[in-house]
């Protein structure tokens, strides 16, 4: 045992050196982390002051509802330091100043503060409440409005009976309610691109309403009685339209232009088992195979053609329907032969044909 303490006492010296040599490294290792500047926060050089700064791109959301607070998402701010360099700044809520939300507002100057200098923006205030997207209420007083684009939805008869010109309803609106805009004296309102749902009665006696372009809008069904004695003149329909209500343009006597999509049907209820419609549009064929028929008679390789239909849906599932189709362009090409006799006469000479068809269909819908 006396042999072996000498080497005990010199491993333990070497562990507690080494132990400190390791602690060296880290500790020196750990200030070049602290004085290198790392790639993701690059260090701003040491006396640059800041000189000007301009707004490069205002905020998404310059339109608010009442009680919102401020959203600077988006906004891009860029400084113009001694060193005769540029680099973005971040603005944050604490150096905004002028904006409150609490009374509707058409221009509201918003202020931008940095190290002393400042620079300006506007926002609206508009005269509704929303809550979880919702639009909840309207002021009264306002000929025009223009809704923040925190509305995802209208409910029903949110603009019932009231004095107003125009509505701008905002991008990433998705759904109007019904009787939204009930016996209003609305004469402008613009869609927008997101809209996908409307319920009935939107425009019921809107008698003041010359114009409705949904053209842009996502629609697939314009619901019964969208425009009951409205005096909308013009309307335009999306090309994503496939379905008018029943009722939708009764009374619209002072309409003189509906620009319809490309495919329509029209539907109306019968019953609660067994309902109707009218479809019109255009019809893409393509004929597969051999396409070589008697006496030299050749089919074209696709054909266009508009066809007009009716059916009847019953319960609710089952859909039987009959289409003629006009061929919009010749179907085949009969060739030049002299044993075939044409009206009389041997055929010297290609003729085009043009077949219109009956289709009889019979579909189950889920």
């Amino acid at each position: 045992m006396k042999q072996t303490r000498p080497y005990i006492i010199t491993a333990l010296c070497l562990q507690m050196v080494l132990g400190a040599i390791l602690l060296s490294c880290s500790t020196e290792n750990d200030e070049y982390k602290k004085d290198s500047p790392s790639a993701e926060n690059p260090a701003e050089p040491v006396g640059a002051l800041l000189e000007d700064f301009s707004i490069e791109q205002l905020p998404a959301k310059t339109i608010y509802a009442l009680g919102e607070n401020i959203d600077l998402t988006s906004l891009n701010v860029t400084g113009k330091y001694d060193d005769g360099k540029q680099r973005p700044v971040k603005v944050t809520p604490e150096q905004i100043s002028g904006f409150s939300s609490s009374a509707p507002v058409d221009k509201q100057e918003v202020t931008i503060t940095i190290e002393g200098k400042q620079k300006s923006f506007s926002v609206q205030i508009s005269p509704v409440r929303v809550e979880n997207g919702v639009l909840t209420e309207v002021l009264k007083g306002h000929n025009e409005i223009i809704l923040p684009n925190s509305v995802k939805s209208i409910p029903k008869a949110a603009f019932r009976g009231s004095q107003i010109n125009k509505v701008v309803l905002n991008e990433g609106l998705q759904s109007i309610g019904d009787m939204a805009f009930f016996n209003s004296t609305v004469q402008e309102v613009v869609f927008p691109t997101t809209l996908e749902q409307l319920e009935e009665n939107i425009f019921y006696y809107c008698r003041n309403l010359k114009k409705a372009d949904l053209s842009q809008t996502k629609l697939t069904k314009l619901p019964a009685s969208t425009f009951v004695y409205a005096g909308v003149e013009e309307v335009l329909l999306p090309a994503t339209l496939k379905e008018i209500g029943a009722q939708a343009f009764l009374k619209t006597s002072q309409l003189k232009t509906i620009e319809i999509p490309v495919n329509l049907k029209w539907s109306f209820g019968l019953g609660s088992m067994l309902g109707a419609y009218i479809a019109a549009g255009p019809q893409f064929g393509f004929n597969i195979g051999n396409k070589k028929g008697f006496m030299n008679y050749d089919l074209k390789k696709n054909n266009t053609s508009f066809n007009v239909g009716a059916g009847v849906k019953l319960i609710r599932h089952l859909q039987l329907g009959v289409n003629y189709n006009f061929a919009l362009g010749h179907t085949a090409t009969l060739y030049a032969d002299p044993n075939i006799i044409l009206d009389g006469k041997p055929l010297t000479q290609d003729v085009k044909i043009k077949n219109n068809t009956w289709q009889v269909s019979l579909a189950y819908l889920f």
